[in-house]
């Protein structure tokens, strides 16, 4: 028999916390339910804040590497065996034109525009014209590689780049390495961006000499990425450029979701009355996909901004 003092009385402090247990049994499972409920409330309302990247167009690495591959033969093909007198002509008008631009003789170069676009009339061949920028862009590309091994910008790469290098460290597009300065684009970037200024210039047809889609979208990638120079790319001038540059290559490229990032950069600009409307288009027209959750939270923000606008106005 246990002694009288062993045994616990209604009073004692082990019944007070029996029942306090037995009250709070259970309280994990309970807490962890009240968690999980938070955490999908969290996820799944929109939250009122900007998002901050700018989605990036995302090009077919393939395709790219197959057009590289082309101009690779047909520049071995203009090695081996020539191009047409006429179309000669053209290459070495537009190595003139390029070290006029260079040095900012605009007269000079106006007139050397003029000339070879007359040149071109004249070509008979125009598959020849294909492989004139196929060697030249490849000669393009070796002047590129031997400016960010030495520092010097050749002629070759002015009468092929023109006043390429003197934009390319205006746009804050060379980076500092060691003692030299490198390029920021990647290989099939700089393939493209010479491709699409070697067409422009001498104005040639966009559905045989124009670059393709996923040329613009690398391109375009590189652009959105370095707008302007790289201390003002927080300024307002920076978006401004950058909302164009959206804006212009939405209208080449369907896939690309202009509307939302048409919203975030007006966000930018402290225009959020103007963003509320890209954005719900977008929510409408994409009720799932990657960028959804963020258009919803950026399109919360844009309303709260302008309401808090109203507000200070009246």
């Amino acid at each position: 028999m246990m002694p009288a003092e062993s045994l616990p009385s209604k009073h004692s402090p082990s019944r007070k916390v029996s029942r306090l247990a037995k009250a709070f049994d259970g309280w994990q499972l309970g807490l962890a339910l009240v968690g999980a409920s938070l955490l999908v409330v969290l996820i799944v309302v929109p939250r009122p804040q900007m998002p901050n990247e700018i989605p990036h167009p995302t090009p077919n690495m393939a395709i790219l590497h197959e057009l590289a591959e082309r101009d690779a033969i047909w520049a071995r093909e203009v090695q081996h065996r020539g191009l047409p007198f006429e179309t000669r002509q053209v290459g070495e008008t537009f190595r003139m034109f390029g070290v006029a631009a260079a040095a900012q003789e605009a007269s000079i170069a106006e007139t050397l525009l003029g000339e070879m676009r007359t040149q071109i009339r004249a070509v008979r061949d125009t598959d020849s014209l294909l492989r004139l920028r196929a060697y030249q862009t490849q000669d393009f590309l070796r002047e590129l590689e031997a400016f960010e091994s030495t520092g010097v910008a050749s002629r070759g790469l002015d009468e092929l780049g023109g006043e390429f290098v003197a934009m390319a460290r205006t746009a804050g597009w060379l980076a500092q390495k060691g003692p030299r300065e490198q390029l920021l684009a990647d290989q099939p970037t700089r393939r493209a961006l010479f491709r699409k200024r070697w067409a422009d210039i001498l104005h040639l047809p966009a559905d045989k000499f124009g670059v393709t889609l996923d040329e613009e979208r690398a391109i375009h990638a590189f652009l959105f990425l370095h707008p302007v120079a790289r201390e003002q790319r927080n300024c307002l001038a920076a978006n401004e450029v950058l909302l164009r540059r959206v804006t212009a290559f939405g209208t080449k490229d369907e896939t690309y979701p202009t509307d939302y990032a048409r919203g975030l950069l007006l966000l930018r600009l402290d225009r959020p009355e103007a963003a509320v409307e890209p954005l719900a288009r977008f929510l409408e027209t994409h009720p799932n996909g990657p960028y959804t959750l963020h258009a919803r939270n950026a399109l919360r923000h844009a309303q709260a901004r302008t309401f808090s606008l109203l507000q200070m106005t009246r």
